[in-house]
């Protein structure tokens, strides 16, 4: 480790830690970065700057547990730990009172612990790739949260006052078992992006007509049975800027579908077609609405969806 004599008081940012031989006065150390250092443990160095440490970052190491020295820094905002073997968040996270981010994605975490709620200066949340089954109640006192990420895990239902999160703006739930949305949902206001790909409904959640800032909408890879109706129009109109809605359904079904969203007699016509490597996209203008246009993307796979837009 690089030793720094420091003659005057300042702040020190990057990876380099002082050690404590240094003469002069006091080192105010805001951002420790020890991303990629092969390290087991958090480093007792860390300690030394328990009240002034903001941001902590331990990216791809193979740190399995969390020492309780370390939630005592207080003034720590952001705590980034991807790509480590926890499996565990320690209850002792309330402490950290004054965190705003939070990243645990990639590692083995089951669950969140009930007083994460003690957590209220959260605002962004990734926890992707964990086997987490679901969420504490405490987890919806969060209301201060904007950004949510919970992709690929093991999640089966939300809570069911979900909706207390009002301050939601993205809110990623991708490759997880959902089949339902809780009806409290509504109250997202401010809810701009929903990714809800790689589930297991089988028909668009009544709710989404509900959420009125909706812009960007994801449902591909699900179980749908139904193609949209008139609630899934009423959320098209709603959508300021793009409407996604993929469908697992046949062509034919999906040709159905454009001729009569957009056409009473004759098919749309096309405005371009071209081939990509595994894509075939369609685009076409609605003839009841010329400044709305629609891409059609079928992939090889038989993934297929419908994009709307609003030009």
């Amino acid at each position: 480790m690089q030793c720094l004599e420091m003659t005057t008081k300042r702040k020190i940012i990057g990876r380099l830690v002082p050690c404590r031989c240094f003469r002069g006065e006091e080192e105010i150390i805001s951002v420790l970065d020890y991303s990629h250092c092969s390290l087991q443990q958090v480093p007792k160095e860390v300690f030394n700057f328990e009240r002034t440490l903001e941001e902590l970052y331990l990216d791809a190491n193979q740190i399995e547990e969390l020492p309780k020295q370390l939630f005592n820094c207080q003034a720590l905002k952001k705590l980034s730990i991807p790509d480590n073997d926890l499996s565990n968040l320690p209850t002792t996270i309330a402490s950290l009172v004054n965190l705003k981010e939070l990243d645990i994605s990639k590692n083995g975490v089951q669950e969140f612990p009930e007083n994460i709620k003690c957590c209220k200066c959260l605002t962004i949340i990734e926890a992707s790739v964990n086997p987490i089954s679901k969420l504490p109640d405490g987890f919806t006192q969060l209301l201060n949260l904007t950004q949510l990420y919970l992709n690929d895990a093991f999640l089966e239902f939300l809570p069911a006052n979900f909706g207390r999160l009002a301050k939601l703006r993205i809110l990623e739930l991708r490759e997880n078992h959902l089949k339902t949305l809780p009806k409290s949902m509504h109250k997202l206001a401010q809810l701009e992006r929903l990714d809800l790909g790689n589930n297991e409904f089988s028909e668009l959640p009544e709710v989404l007509d509900q959420i009125q800032n909706l812009r960007e909408l994801w449902m591909d890879n699900n179980a749908l049975q139904v193609l949209p109706g008139e609630t899934t129009n009423s959320v098209i109109n709603q959508c300021k800027s793009m409407k996604l809605w993929p469908l697992h359904c046949y062509s034919r079904q999906l040709q159905y579908y454009l001729k009569s969203q957009l056409s009473n007699s004759s098919e749309p016509s096309p405005a371009q077609s071209f081939f990509l490597p595994s894509f075939f996209l369609f685009t076409g203008i609605n003839p009841k609405n010329l400044s709305q246009k629609f891409l059609f993307v079928s992939i090889s796979q038989g993934t297929q969806c419908v994009i709307l837009l609003n030009l």
